[in-house]
């Protein structure tokens, strides 16, 4: 696995792994803190920002999900993964913005 040209190493990337585990399993805190530990030690790591995006989305934090989508395209704007799900939450940002009682407090 590589990072715009470096290499991640091997623990980071076993790292990286447990945390998609950990957010498949419904278990985003946990998988949040490890993927903190991810980008401290590859912090050009896009795949990780986008993980943190998607968790932090599950857990309706949705203004922190878009920096985190934000920071993976700074790193790799051809993750198309990470553009997505930029739209995606960006599209949802709008919608409660035009309900009444919309909650962009999150």
């Amino acid at each position: 696995m590589h990072v715009n040209g470096g290499k991640i190493p091997l623990e980071v990337q076993f790292a990286y792994r447990q945390a998609v585990e950990l957010s498949r399993q419904g278990n985003y805190e946990v998988a949040l803190q490890r993927l903190k530990q991810v980008v401290t030690a590859a912090p050009r790591f896009a795949k990780a920002f986008n993980e943190m995006g998607t968790c932090l989305i599950q857990m309706g934090r949705y203004s922190e999900a878009l920096l985190k989508f934000d920071k993976a395209l700074k790193e790799d704007p051809s993750n198309q993964e990470a553009n997505h799900n930029r739209s995606v939450i960006l599209e949802k940002l709008k919608r409660e913005e035009r309900e009444p009682g919309g909650t962009l407090t999150k």
